[in-house]
């Protein structure tokens, strides 16, 4: 558990640095989902008269014009890429730097097996992607619910889930 620890305080700024940023860009999201709310009619209308391309990609199960279809195209995109781009980041960085620094030779000298050194290293990025979703959840029910929209729970949480 020392080198969880250790990487959960190395990775730190970077853990503030993009959940600070995905949530800003996921409550500015849904900070313009009451001014859009009027105009999806047509996006919808635009929609259904693609045919089969719209059933292909499950959009005509979705209406645009609600809380719950805006936050699944708009927001799941800056979620999606945005947690996935962490997660990469992260879990390569966390392996890299101590070939990068140097210092994998001194790690790997002590009485702690190569498995143990990854598995606590995965750990520590797992711990921090299960962070920065629970972190981002809250955000996103604080937006709903600062826009007054009524939160549509199982929705917004089975989403989050799959993100």
């Amino acid at each position: 558990m020392t080198l969880v620890k250790h990487e959960l305080k190395q990775g730190k700024i970077s853990f503030l640095i993009w959940t600070a940023s995905i949530g800003f860009l996921l409550a500015i999201c849904i900070f313009l989902f009451p001014e859009m709310k009027g105009q999806m009619d047509s996006v919808n209308d635009m929609f259904a008269s693609m045919g089969s391309f719209t059933e292909a990609f499950g959009m005509d199960r979705l209406n645009f014009g609600t809380l719950i279809g805006f936050y699944a195209v708009e927001c799941g995109n800056v979620l999606g890429l945005g947690g996935a781009f962490f997660a990469a980041l992260c879990a390569v960085g966390i392996l890299s730097k101590e070939e990068k620094d140097k210092t994998a030779e001194v790690l790997l000298t002590h009485p702690v097996s190569r498995k143990r050194i990854i598995t606590e290293k995965l750990i520590a990025v797992l711990l921090q992607i299960t962070a920065m979703n629970l972190i981002i959840y809250a955000l996103a029910v604080g937006a709903i619910a600062a826009v007054g929209e009524e939160i549509p729970w199982k929705e917004i949480s089975l989403m989050h889930l799959a993100y």
